[in-house]
């Protein structure tokens, strides 16, 4: 097993460089080619002109494969859906555990096998994290690993921080559009459950009356 080096910290003069590789497999960056045209792509309203990035997970381009030869005529995606990934199964048992017994054995091993597969390669977790430290470490590996998979929004909550981190305003730096377009309001009294739903309530004699808070 590979230790973890030391890395050195990214240089925000030129953001793309020294990322964890699924930084490159999750998003289009500066200088890749999208459908044989360098990126970011502007001023035809193509990808990139918003926020300068663009997601390349979901897609089947690969540096120059054009749309030509990357999508027939049947109109029907060449991505297979996702039902759960391994990678979310193993990262779940690595989380759960940490929080019953601490940073065990198992629980490194679940989040090396995610971090060591080939199309990744990153080095192993630190030892000596103790239960704090390997539960946020868990928390990172679920947002660069699941990144707009669409299961930030139910871990944040689960993890009851959504009031923390997405209490915020959505600020872009494209070609097109800049500055803060939307105020993003989460509220922790109301927003950690859903509704009942009406004909659920309507259909139960014992729930005339009742609803979650806020609704």
């Amino acid at each position: 097993m590979k230790s973890e080096p030391k890395l050195s910290i990214a240089d925000f003069k030129d953001p793309n460089n020294n990322r964890d590789p699924r930084h490159d497999q999750t998003i289009f960056g500066k200088g890749v080619l999208y459908n044989s045209v360098p990126y970011p792509v502007t001023e035809d309203g193509r990808p990139g002109v918003y926020t300068g990035y663009s997601y390349k997970k979901y897609t089947i381009y690969d540096n120059n494969t054009s749309l030509s030869n990357a999508i027939d005529d049947t109109g029907l995606s060449q991505i297979n859906g996702i039902a759960i990934r391994y990678a979310d199964i193993l990262l779940i048992y690595a989380e759960a555990l940490n929080e019953l017994s601490g940073p065990k054995a198992e629980v490194y091993n679940a989040i090396n096998q995610v971090r060591e597969r080939p199309s990744v390669n990153m080095p192993t977790l630190p030892a000596g994290l103790n239960k704090e430290q390997m539960r946020e470490r868990i928390r990172h590996e679920r947002r660069v690993e699941f990144a707009a998979e669409g299961l930030y929004y139910s871990d944040v909550r689960r993890w009851k921080i959504a009031e923390e981190v997405l209490n915020r305003s959505i600020v872009l730096n494209g070609e097109q559009t800049k500055g803060a377009i939307e105020k993003r309001i989460f509220r922790k009294e109301k927003d950690y459950l859903m509704p009942f739903p009406q004909k659920d309530i309507d259909n139960a004699t014992n729930m005339r009356d009742q609803q979650n808070p806020g609704y």
